[in-house]
């Protein structure tokens, strides 16, 4: 094989592989495992900062889903993309008409406009679509309960509420109570993986249209962290990836030259160990190694695509923020349990939890 051709050979693995490391393995398979444990109606927000793989994630997860029903049901398990196919807006129909499509269902007859010409005679214009949003998202909620789909993964969800105005919200969760509910047959599991936009614009007390939405469960939040290298776990975890992403590298790369101890070093100084961070490097290095004509790509060709000190700068706030997002979280989740387990009723009024009866008060059997 050619030089060109490992190259080649390499940035198609970079492009289709997932490089799996502890880390990685290890929320996927929480992401798992919640979805077969969930019961109807729970929505699943798996978030993280970009670079970290949440859609590899989802879709890794998928794929482990679907093993066990792949005989019985192929499409148990559902991902839609909610990335725009162009530069353009976030667009419902076009995600309706994609989840459609995953679902293998073609988008539903178009109804055609009756129109009466000059000479009085009845003309059909075919090209015309007079479908409404609704529509769509009814042909896209009864493909789910035809295909007895069980969980549905809207990958880069944050396309979906990130560009939505406040009075478009309603499309979203619209959507969400429609198919998350069990009563009408649809998925008992919806995942949104994406930034933590996500999180941000659900849990705002600022969007009426979000908090008081009749999604029947609370959302479940799952995070996923960048490798923390203080750790052995976690420098395990970082060798491991490296490791991956050699492989992947295979001959169009110096043998080992990501295990290398000093650029082990600098790509956790430079990157923070982001998996996406790195792979947009790799890439960036074997392209251009491709057009100078040479066979391999060494940690030179690599170190000049690396994250400038702006974007890692942004990478560590980025970083900060979810993970201070994440402690505020389970301090109010603490504080709650705390209260909960007070023997005074967990600060209810009268020391009373709701149903119990008072002994003075409420006498049983006393007419």
């Amino acid at each position: 094989m050619s030089s060109t051709e490992n190259i080649d050979l390499a940035l198609r693995r970079l492009e289709e592989r997932t490089v799996d490391y502890p880390d990685f393995i290890e929320t996927a398979a929480q992401l798992r495992a919640r979805c077969e444990l969930a019961i109807s109606g729970t929505v699943i927000l798996l978030t993280g900062v970009g670079g970290l793989g949440v859609n590899r994630i989802a879709r890794f997860a998928k794929s482990e889903l679907q093993k066990g029903a792949e005989r019985y049901n192929p499409y148990m398990v559902c991902e839609v993309d909610a990335k725009p196919p162009t530069e353009g807006r976030f667009g419902w129909r076009t995600f309706f008409v994609e989840g459609l499509k995953s679902l293998g269902e073609p988008a539903l007859g178009q109804r055609k406009r009756a129109t009466e010409s000059a000479s009085g005679r009845t003309e059909f214009n075919g090209n015309a679509n007079f479908r409404s949003l609704d529509d769509y998202r009814d042909d896209f909620s009864s493909a789910l309960r035809k295909r007895e789909t069980r969980v549905l993964i809207v990958t880069d969800a944050h396309f979906m509420l990130r560009t939505l105005r406040p009075k478009e919200y309603h499309h979203a969760f619209a959507l969400l109570n429609k198919i998350v509910n069990a009563r009408n047959g649809g998925p008992q599991v919806v995942v949104l993986s994406g930034s933590p936009v996500i999180r941000d614009m659900l849990g705002s007390n600022e969007n009426p249209e979000v908090t008081n939405s009749s999604i029947d469960q609370a959302a479940v939040l799952i995070d996923v962290k960048a490798i923390d290298s203080s750790t052995s776990q976690g420098k395990a975890s970082a060798v491991a990836m490296l490791k991956g992403f050699q492989e992947l590298l295979g001959d169009a790369a110096e043998e080992k030259f990501l295990a290398d101890k000093k650029v082990l070093q600098q790509i956790e100084m430079r990157t923070l160990f982001v998996p996406g961070y790195i792979k947009k490097a790799l890439v960036a290095a074997l392209q251009d190694v491709r057009k100078m004509g040479k066979d391999k790509i060494a940690w030179s060709d690599v170190k000049k695509h690396l994250p400038s000190q702006q974007q890692l700068k942004r990478l560590r706030e980025d970083l900060e923020a979810a993970e201070l997002r994440t402690n505020d979280e389970a301090r109010q989740d603490d504080q709650e349990k705390k209260e909960e387990s007070k023997p005074d009723g967990g600060g209810k009024p009268n020391g009373r939890r709701p149903g119990e009866r008072g002994p003075a008060s409420d006498p049983v059997g006393i007419e």
